[in-house]
């Protein structure tokens, strides 16, 4: 296959899912209301946080979480060298102020963390159904391959994509529904979670199913409290009980503001194979994603630096401003559509040269 796709949370938008930035904004304002007695500490953090560049939704968890574990997170944040450089003397304070704060904060943080967290699983349900968008989005991408559409209208079981997502949510499985297509997201029998090379079906080229990697993780993802993976048919909630008697001891989602990511598992076997993919494609289709991640980012760049015949198409608002930002060395072989990801934008894709 010549091409595949990587969607942010823009290509979620026309489902009814807002952005992290939206989500942050809509949780405040759950906070506002008069039953809703935490809202001065969200208020709180958003406030010290106001010179940071980008508040969102996996900002202010990253915060909570660290609030609550003060006791060991000085070390963790202020242990690198160039701030012990710049800052000598003021290690001691900044410790004194994580205890303070941690102190003051602990049990507040610990009740909104859980709150906030239900919330952002709460968003990721979708109110529109505009699956067409999909359909005409991966006909584009893959006609060089084969004719996805007419695939679809005479029933074929041979249709594949490879598909990779910063999303959260269960949009493109609902998608392949749908369809009526086969898909693999390592949603294996039994609740279990497979994301290992040992997954043919996931991994390996022939099997004609859309391979779905969720590079962050899936709402419906996690660890139970004997460490092992698994996964539900709805939205996790730690420390409850499922179905299959399995307690969930975490939700297996990342955000990506509270630490390097790309060698924890299942997410390691995931960004390893997008780089790998990448190198042997010619393709990319990105819809709605910022490269704010500077993992994901440095994954897409060292492709474009070894794969000399690989080609970015970008569909977002700020695909310009992306281009000429996180491609500068690569502009002649990326390509933007400035639109958000709706009918406007797939009319430009049709008359795009890839």
């Amino acid at each position: 296959m010549k091409s595949l796709f990587f969607l942010g949370a823009g290509a979620s938008v026309p489902f009814g899912i807002p952005t992290m930035t939206k989500m942050v904004s809509d949780f405040e304002e759950r906070t506002r209301k008069p039953n809703y007695g935490l809202g001065y500490v969200v208020q709180e953090i958003k406030n010290r946080l106001r010179n940071y560049k980008s508040f969102d939704i996996e900002a202010l968890i990253t915060v909570l979480q660290d609030i609550v574990d003060y006791p060991n997170i000085a070390d963790s944040i202020f242990n690198h060298p160039s701030l012990h450089f710049y800052t000598p003397n003021d290690y001691q304070t900044f410790a004194s102020s994580v205890q303070s704060f941690g102190q003051k904060y602990h049990n507040e943080a610990k009740q909104i963390l859980g709150d906030v967290k239900l919330f952002l699983t709460e968003s990721c349900n979708f109110t529109n159904t505009p699956f067409e968008l999909y359909k005409e989005l991966f006909s584009e991408g893959i006609k060089y391959d084969f004719n996805y559409k007419q695939e679809l209208a005479e029933h074929r079981k041979d249709i594949y994509n490879c598909i990779f997502t910063t999303n959260y949510d269960l949009v493109l499985e609902a998608y392949c529904t749908h369809e009526g297509l086969q898909y693999e997201n390592g949603e294996i029998h039994g609740g279990v979670l497979d994301i290992a090379s040992s997954n043919q079906s996931l991994f390996e080229s022939g099997y004609n199913v859309h391979q779905i990697f969720k590079l962050h993780g899936s709402i419906n993802w996690y660890t139970d409290d004997r460490g092992c993976m698994r996964w539900i048919s709805e939205p996790v909630i730690t420390g409850k009980t499922t179905a299959l008697g399995h307690k969930v001891e975490r939700e297996l989602l990342l955000y990506p503001a509270i630490f390097k990511y790309t060698f924890r598992e299942p997410f390691y076997t995931m960004f390893h194979h997008l780089k790998d993919r990448l190198i042997k494609s010619s393709f990319c289709f990105i819809v709605g994603y910022s490269f704010r991640d500077d993992d994901i980012l440095g994954i897409f760049q060292d492709a474009m630096m070894k794969n000399l015949n690989l080609h970015l198409v970008l569909i977002d608002p700020s695909a310009e401003m992306i281009k000429d930002t996180r491609f500068s060395k690569y502009k002649d072989r990326v390509q933007c559509i400035s639109e958000p990801f709706n009918m406007t934008a797939i009319e430009q894709l049709k008359r795009i040269k890839v």
